[in-house]
């Protein structure tokens, strides 16, 4: 939990004035700032105690400012003369994303003569398996400890709210004991781990993931090494993107010093407007969806060739069409059915007269 000056103030030294605040004068009052653990740190100073900022909403914590260096991987627009045509008929092009980690195009990549690569998803989770240990864990693991997962994320832990802080201590200190004895497992001998029982050995599998993951690295270069030969320059987009649920996190900069480590020279290519501006002339704009044949053939001789978003046209107000929406639940077939079963039913119930005993 973090503590700031607004906090301090209010709820711990119970003062009423919180405008024109003094972080020297309000810390003061707890911490010593004259110690040496609260003077300015690091070789150029860099990491100071800086409380709290009211506007900017900053924790009270010791921020380090980042510092001006030269960037890690190189654009390939600032190269010299020299080194551009020096890389003539090396350079691999490369597309990140979330099924394509890596998809390689050589320059001199025809379509009589393709010299390409792909590295999906899929294949690094077969590798490394980590799907494997993902449903390992998900299929063991103790009804009480699926429980107290379940339970504890009702109780907030950064809350400000004394009382609910404190019962978010209670109901987690009544669970510790169930995943300390699910998750420490990891920190246990081997002798120990043959008898866990239910008990996963998640010491031996973090191992094994990173023994995995560096195997496949070693697979991946060996194959652009293969595929590319051992002087390919590699020129990646500098496109990324945040995690998305259900999805594994994209591996991007470790993905560029991995390839850097392990010998290529990586290099960032700027990936603004590139699909959407023709890279032979720089100013004209490319046709954005893709022209296909009319999928109606009466409709061939007239509108043989048709836009893959050709009912988006058809928006007048400004809503989907009604040809193109989803049935409403109270209009779908499942819905019906069950109001045609339970209309039966009900109606069977009234008229189904009681067995004779006799």
């Amino acid at each position: 939990m973090t503590i700031d000056t607004y906090i301090l103030n209010t709820q711990i030294l119970k003062n009423s004035i919180i405008s024109h605040l003094d972080k020297e004068v309000v810390w003061g009052a707890v911490l010593d700032i004259t110690s040496k653990a609260m003077k300015p740190q690091g070789e150029r100073k860099f990491m100071k105690f800086r409380g709290y900022d009211i506007h900017r909403w900053r924790g009270s914590s010791g921020g380090k400012p980042k510092s001006i260096e030269a960037d890690e991987f190189q654009y390939i627009e600032k190269l010299g003369k020299k080194d551009l045509l020096a890389g003539i008929g090396k350079c691999v092009l490369i597309d990140s994303g979330r099924r394509d980690l890596l998809c390689c195009v050589h320059e001199k990549s025809t379509v009589e003569n393709k010299m390409i690569y792909r590295y999906t998803s899929n294949q690094k989770a077969i590798k490394t398996k980590s799907r494997k240990f993902r449903k390992l864990r998900n299929n063991l693991k103790r009804d009480e400890v699926i429980v107290a997962e379940l339970f504890l994320p009702h109780f907030k832990p950064s809350t400000v709210n004394k009382d609910k802080f404190v019962e978010y201590l209670q109901e987690r200190a009544k669970v510790i004991p169930v995943m300390k004895a699910y998750y420490l497992n990891e920190d246990r001998p081997a002798a120990e781990d043959q008898g866990a029982g239910d008990f996963l050995p998640f010491r031996k599998m973090k191992l094994s993931s990173f023994i995995n993951q560096q195997q496949a690295d070693k697979r991946l270069v060996k194959k652009l090494r293969e595929r590319f030969g051992n002087d390919a320059i590699l020129i990646l987009g500098n496109w990324s993107a945040g995690n998305v649920k259900y999805h594994g996190p994209i591996r991007g900069v470790g993905m560029k010093r991995m390839l850097a480590k392990e010998g290529f020279q990586v290099y960032l290519l700027d990936e603004f407007r590139t699909s959407s501006l023709c890279p032979s002339c720089q100013n004209g704009e490319l046709e954005m969806f893709k022209k296909v044949q009319n999928s109606r053939p009466y409709q061939r001789e007239k509108h043989p060739i048709a836009d893959r978003h050709g009912f988006l046209s058809l928006r007048a107000n400004g809503e989907r069409p009604e040809r193109f929406c989803r049935l409403k639940k109270s209009l779908s077939t499942n819905s019906k059915r069950k109001n045609i079963s339970s209309s039966s039913a009900s109606t069977s119930r009234l008229t189904k007269r009681p067995n004779n005993p006799l």
